[in-house]
C-alpha cells in the first residue's frame, strides 16, 4: 500500500474503536429493537471486511477512508431499523472528523443508469458508497462501485445467466435498496464464515436475492422446509 495509506492505520482501529464503544453506548437494545447487540468481534469483522481489498483500488487516503466507511457501515449500519439511519451517518461523521482529522470523503460521481431503469439517481453522501467484486467481470477485485449503468447491466445479465441455468422465471426490478441488498449478501457470501439474518415481510425479495447472490458468488443456494 501507499505510505501514505499505511500511515493511517493506527487511526483506523482507533476509529473503529471509537464507534464501537458510542454505538454501545447509545443504542441500547428495547422491546423494539433487541437485536441491538455489538460486541468485540464486530471490531474485527470491520478490520475483516477491509483486508478483502487489494493496493490496485485502494492507494490513496481518500480511498481507504471511504472503505472504513463502508466496511464499518456494513457492520454496525446494517443492523439499526431506518429511524436510526441518520444517527449512525452523525456518528460516522463525528469520528471522521475527530479521529482521521480528513474531511468527510465524498462519492465519486457515477454515471448515470440507463433509461427507464429504476435507479434514477444514486444515493448521495455517505449512504451512497457502495463496495463489491461482480460489476466488472473482467475485474473481480473487491472495489468502489461508482459506474451505476453499467452495474445496472451486469445485474441483468446475471439474472438472464441464472434464468437460464436454473431453469427459473426471476424477473426482479434492481431498484437502489435492492442493489444495496444484493451488494451486501455478496459481500458477506465472500467472507469465511460469513453470516446473516434477512429481515424483512413477505414478498420483499429476500428468497431471490439470496439466490441471485449465491449464483453470482457461485455458491449452491439451498433450503430448509
Amino acid at each position: 500500500f501507499n505510505v501514505n495509506v499505511i500511515s493511517m492505520h493506527q487511526n483506523t482501529v482507533q476509529a473503529t474503536i471509537n464507534i464501537y464503544n458510542r454505538i454501545s453506548k447509545e443504542m441500547l437494545p428495547t422491546p423494539e429493537k433487541t437485536h441491538y447487540t455489538f460486541n468485540l468481534r464486530d471490531i474485527s469483522k470491520v478490520i475483516q471486511g477491509m483486508l478483502q481489498v487489494t493496493t490496485k483500488e485502494c492507494n490513496t487516503p481518500e480511498d481507504f477512508l471511504k472503505l472504513w466507511v463502508h466496511e464499518s457501515s456494513r457492520v454496525f449500519h446494517d443492523r439499526l431499523i431506518n429511524t436510526d439511519t441518520d444517527w449512525w451517518y452523525s456518528a460516522v461523521e463525528d469520528t471522521v472528523k475527530d479521529t482521521f482529522n480528513m474531511p468527510i470523503p465524498a462519492t465519486s460521481s457515477p454515471q448515470s443508469p440507463p433509461k427507464g431503469s429504476p435507479t434514477q439517481a444514486p444515493p448521495s453522501g455517505l449512504s451512497g458508497i457502495l463496495y463489491g467484486a461482480f460489476a466488472d467481470k473482467k475485474n473481480q477485485n473487491y472495489k468502489e462501485i461508482t459506474d451505476r449503468r453499467m452495474l445496472h447491466d451486469m445485474l441483468k445479465d446475471y439474472q438472464t445467466n441464472y434464468n437460464t441455468s436454473e431453469m427459473k422465471d426471476m424477473d426482479l426490478t434492481f431498484f437502489d435498496d435492492a442493489v444495496a441488498h444484493l451488494a451486501r449478501i455478496c459481500r458477506i457470501l465472500r467472507q469465511p464464515r460469513g453470516n446473516a439474518l434477512l429481515v424483512g415481510v413477505g414478498g420483499s425479495g429476500r428468497h431471490s436475492l439470496c439466490q441471485l447472490g449465491s449464483f453470482i458468488c457461485s455458491m449452491d443456494c439451498r433450503g430448509i422446509v
